[in-house]
């Protein structure tokens, strides 16, 4: 659940060519390894284009189309931080499970 939201600028920009707008980002309580998720109405207000296998997106600009791309070795790094991370996230969920029982144990008299 979003523990509020924000509305903060959004700008794609090259030397020549850009794109801003103001979006309201839902702001929740945990880590991620994204800082921001650009959902299906984030593409409508921009009217960009995902491409999913070429790891680019498209919209239109002041001065024609602006790309922003990346590459299958940062998309890969991401996947490996993220899988890392949700990994760490349920081993330490796991390990305050273990020691709420111990600290029960604990307590009881014997």
């Amino acid at each position: 659940m979003p523990i509020g939201h924000i509305d903060l600028p959004v700008c794609f920009v090259t030397a020549t060519n850009f794109r801003k707008e103001i979006h309201t980002f839902e702001v929740v309580g945990f880590h991620g390894t994204y800082h921001a998720i650009i959902s299906r109405p984030d593409y409508t207000q921009f009217m960009a284009i995902p491409n999913y296998t070429h790891l680019k997106l498209r919209m239109p600009g002041t001065k024609g189309i602006i790309n922003v791309g990346s590459s299958y070795e940062h998309a890969y790094d991401c996947d490996i931080e993220c899988t890392e991370q949700g990994e760490a996230i349920q081993e330490s969920t796991q390990l305050a499970l273990v020691l709420e029982d111990l600290a029960a144990e604990a307590l009881e008299p014997k």
